[in-house]
């Protein structure tokens, strides 16, 4: 019997990139996250995904004007998933969340939200790459490898943190007015490189003792960061070849960290064009192209890697010599090589939302993402752009999923 596939709903708690397609509700309105989520959670969706970023972009002309023009505001993801958490009971809730914050405001605000949602958070582990947040937080960002290191400290102390409550410390003895036994509450007394806190956590343990760890980085350090604390992980890839690799390259550094290769789930970005017909869903897909800004994909590659690309020329890849603080990985990847995308290529295909396309009607998108699954070992997929496109969920809900469920089991 096949597999079953894992889903989940990935997306921003701003207005994201395509917020003027949908001009019938604001994205702002708490209502809109309620009926997404629990049209995800009757389709037994396991998964809904808020990333985050820290600062306006900037980096487009050095200058945040466009950023602001274009929509580059964010929501709290963890204040918005308090709001998914009151009308839900069984979808699971993740947020990214930086180490630029304290340790112990990350586990106090994440050990909260598990307890309001009866154990359903996820922590997306990220260090952070835009060198205007760290600004906005009032300190330069570390080069990309170091900030791994940081954030290994970081990741540790949190799970002190949430250890230092035993098991069975919390009592809840009405009779004798004993709330917990003191016994099992321990301070942490941690003094790391970067980070120190005496503890204990004044937050009793939360359901699931710790978050569900999920790390999308895809450089050496980042997948070695991945094998040693994800759970998860996520592909923002554009070939079957790419993501194979990824697979592959992950499960390997697994073995090399100790764990089990198939510890940390694989999960693939993606965005299939779908409809009741293969030739409408291509005809949206070309739609969704040619509506693409090249501009808005310039500058949104400018504020992953950093670094302004508005005076590179478009129609050639990137110089080879660059030197990156920001974001790697998908990117580079693609603009080197033989077959290296030129910066309008690459551009387009981040305007239109773009990891590999894929088209076709509801039971075609079924059938070739359960192939998919098993070409590149990935045990599932996050829709990107999803989280805040009523549309597109219900594609997504009321059109796909059958499909799915009459070749493969859910989860």
């Amino acid at each position: 019997m096949p597999k079953p596939l894992h889903l989940a709903l990935f997306g921003a708690a701003g207005p994201q990139e395509n917020w003027f397609d949908n001009s019938l509700y604001d994205w702002r309105d708490p209502a809109l996250d309620r009926d997404i989520a629990k049209m995800a959670e009757r389709a037994k969706i396991d998964m809904m995904f808020f990333a985050d970023t820290l600062a306006i972009p900037e980096n487009f002309n050095n200058s945040y004007e466009y950023g602001v023009r274009i929509g580059g505001t964010q929501m709290d993801p963890l204040l918005t998933l308090a709001n998914v958490a009151a009308v839900t009971k069984h979808i699971g809730l993740t947020a990214t969340v930086s180490t630029i914050y304290p340790p112990y405001i990350v586990a106090r605000q994440l050990a909260t939200l598990d307890s309001l949602s009866n154990g359903r958070v996820g922590w997306n582990v990220v260090t952070s790459h835009d060198a205007a947040a760290g600004r906005n937080f009032g300190v330069e960002l570390p080069p990309h490898d170091l900030r791994y290191d940081i954030a290994d400290e970081h990741f540790e102390l949190c799970q002190r943190l949430w250890a230092s409550w035993e098991p069975g410390a919390l009592l809840n003895d009405y009779e004798n007015r004993v709330f917990a036994d003191h016994t099992k509450v321990h301070r942490v007394d941690f003094e790391g490189k970067y980070f120190k806190s005496r503890g204990p956590f004044n937050h009793p343990p939360m359901p699931q003792g710790s978050p569900v760890i999920i790390v999308a980085g895809s450089s050496e350090r980042g997948i070695r960061f991945t094998a040693e604390h994800g759970e998860m992980t996520i592909g923002h890839k554009s070939s079957i070849e790419d993501m194979k690799k990824l697979t592959t390259d992950l499960r390997a550094a697994l073995v090399k960290a100790g764990r089990d290769p198939h510890a940390c789930k694989v999960f693939f970005s993606i965005h299939p064009w779908m409809g009741e017909t293969e030739s409408e869903a291509k005809q949206r897909m070309q739609d969704n192209a040619a509506r693409a800004n090249i501009e808005d994909g310039v500058a949104r590659l400018s504020y992953l890697l950093g670094i302004d690309l508005s005076k590179f020329d478009w129609d050639k890849p990137l110089p080879n010599d660059l030197e990156l603080n920001a974001m790697k990985g998908k990117i580079i990847q693609e603009s080197t090589g033989q077959n290296a995308k030129t910066i309008r290529e690459l551009a387009h295909a981040e305007a239109a939302r773009e990891d590999m396309p894929i088209y076709g009607s509801y039971g075609q998108v079924a059938e070739y993402l359960g192939w998919l699954a098993e070409e590149t070992g990935a045990d599932g997929y996050h829709f990107r752009h999803a989280t805040k496109d009523f549309a597109y969920v219900v594609q997504i809900t009321a059109g796909l999923i059958p499909e799915l469920r009459k070749r493969r089991p859910p989860p």
